[in-house]
């Protein structure tokens, strides 16, 4: 897989980017997260052309100023311009390059007024791809240009009255702020941003564009098409004589929980669906959190209901453990489609249930989401949740169902034992108080910190200094810059944290599958320790570990 970073503000582009890209065995990156700073300048003129060349140029300066691999690494950049024929002449396209700026000064009516004088409402959108060419590329094609074009139209007309239209859970460049929303492609009666998505993909006037970068790519030899693969588990060896645990149930009935019991005081492998969605979440709709994640997921999983277990397979596939939890998942098909795949093993699928007031009473004290915390707001998640199907797994064969109605995790824990846990587990080793070494990479640090707090209290959240501030105090001798975490968190979006809005800032804690990777980040540094006692460890740092003593 190659990676390509998208120079781009807007969180909605990257988005369409890489859902053009899924085929393709492809990394989209983004600018903004990777890199500070500002991508590049670009002109507000309406020559496009002019508009292209100096826009890349100033975005290659500034590549090579700040990335220090800069001629071996892809980047691109992406303009969209629009040509209303009644409002265009001489060669003058309106409003051209200029539609962002022009559609948030727009007023329909008076558009349509304009061109009903003309009885012409043909209008044509383009996209523009520019490719910054690596010393490689340019060796392969023969060429000293420092960039390569590739573009694609769409032909339509205006709509003739405006349309109700919310931007869409899954596709948000199909919205009702861009003139996707007025764009009707030819070949159609309603706006780009109704269609659905099969439909919009057959005119989408950047993919021709995508595609023919991509295509460029893979005939030079750089890129390639994806190899699916029929089975996920690749005969993954899994000893059968652990069960693996499925743990099911509507919200705070007591899923992580129990998979944060099981990682402790078993040694197993916890894995939450959750993390997975919310990282689709994410990495479509960016931290605004202006979309709601369970609404997020129902749709999610309505269109790809398998996507959740694909990517845990995947996960699971690079762990080193033979024993593991999944909680979360929130369909019958989910739950199906990941125990057929691991049907040569011995399975515990349990559903977990609890009352309605304790559940609410448990949510109101958990606040991990950014939402209203209120019985309605309650009653609405649950509501979604059974529309996915949830409480069908149930009825699926071999269920078990565990009631927690109870307060107090050691008598969960003692109570869960009893009923589900039947059989002889080789005893874990502990890990003890270790000294730190002296160099510890960044995000080791972080989980390790994160994770020792998680321990502590499960509800807090913290910024990046806060994150900073924790990590000075317990490891003395592997300090770390509030800049680079915050560069860190920058970065990407990851599977391990959970991210809260609070007065406009992030917040971030560990979340359940990052716990199980700071548990097993420990486990690797004692086991790298007994293995090489000359290794020089300093007295100091000495700290109390996550994982249970």
């Amino acid at each position: 897989m190659i990676d390509i970073t998208f120079i781009t503000s807007n969180i909605t582009k990257l988005s369409h980017a890489r859902h053009v890209a899924k085929k393709y065995n492809v990394n989209i990156l983004h600018y903004k997260k990777k890199y500070y700073g500002v991508g590049y300048d670009e002109p507000r003129i309406s020559d496009k052309n002019q508009l292209l060349n100096e826009s890349m140029n100033n975005a290659i300066k500034r590549w090579k100023k700040h990335v220090s691999d800069n001629s071996t690494q892809l980047f691109f950049i992406e303009d969209t311009s629009v040509k209303i024929d009644a409002l265009s002449s001489n060669g003058n396209e309106v409003p051209g390059t200029d539609i962002k700026y022009w559609m948030a000064e727009q007023n329909f009516k008076i558009l349509d007024i304009d061109l009903r004088k003309s009885n012409n409402r043909r209008a044509c959108v383009t996209s523009n791809i520019v490719l910054f060419l690596t010393k490689e590329i340019k060796d392969k094609i023969k060429t000293k240009d420092e960039y390569k074009i590739f573009t694609s139209n769409t032909y339509g007309k205006i709509v003739e009255k405006e349309h109700s239209i919310t931007t869409n859970i899954l596709y948000p460049w199909l919205d009702n702020k861009t003139f996707n929303k007025w764009f009707v492609p030819d070949g159609y009666n309603i706006p780009i941003s109704m269609l659905e998505i099969s439909d919009a993909d057959k005119v989408d006037f950047r993919r021709s564009a995508f595609e023919e970068m991509y295509n460029f790519l893979i005939e030079i030899g750089i890129l390639k098409l994806k190899e699916y693969k029929k089975n996920f588990i690749n005969n993954k060896n899994i000893l059968p004589f652990y069960p693996l645990y499925v743990i099911c149930g509507p919200t705070c009935a007591g899923k992580s929980t129990l998979g944060k019991y099981l990682l402790e005081a078993y040694g197993y492998h916890h894995i939450e669906a959750s993390d997975f969605m919310s990282l689709n979440y994410f990495e479509i709709h960016g931290s605004e959190f202006t979309i709601d994640k369970h609404k997020f997921a129902e749709a999610l999983l309505k269109i790809n209901p398998l996507i959740i277990v694909e990517n845990l397979i995947k996960y699971i596939q690079n762990i080193k453990n033979d024993k593991y939890i999944v909680t979360g998942f929130r369909t019958p098909e989910e739950v199906s489609g990941f125990c057929e795949i691991f049907s040569s093993q011995k399975i515990k699928l349990i559903f977990i249930t609890a009352d309605f007031n304790v559940r609410y009473n448990r949510w109101l004290k958990r606040k991990k989401e950014n939402t209203v915390y209120t019985e309605a707001r309650f009653i609405e998640i649950n509501n979604t949740q059974d529309n996915m199907g949830l409480e069908n797994i149930k009825g699926l064969k071999k269920t078990e169902i565990y009631e927690n109605n109870k307060e107090g995790l050691n008598i969960l824990y003692d109570d869960f034992k009893k009923k589900h846990i039947d059989i002889d587990f080789i005893p874990e080793k502990k890990i003890a108080n270790i000294s730190l070494f002296d160099k510890i990479p960044l995000e080791k640090t972080i989980l390790i910190t994160l994770a020792s707090e998680y321990k502590k209290n499960e509800n807090n959240y913290y910024t990046t200094t806060e994150i900073a501030h924790l990590i000075n105090s317990k490891f003395s001798n592997a300090k770390k810059n509030k800049n680079n975490i915050s560069r860190y968190f920058n970065q990407s979006y990851y599977l391990y944290y959970e991210i809260k809005k609070e007065k406009n800032k992030l917040k971030y804690k560990i979340s359940p599958t990052g716990y199980s990777e700071a548990c097993n980040i420990l486990l690797d540094i004692q086991e790298s320790h007994e293995k090489n006692k000359n290794v020089d460890i300093k007295d100091q740092g000495v700290t109390q570990m996550p994982y249970p003593q």
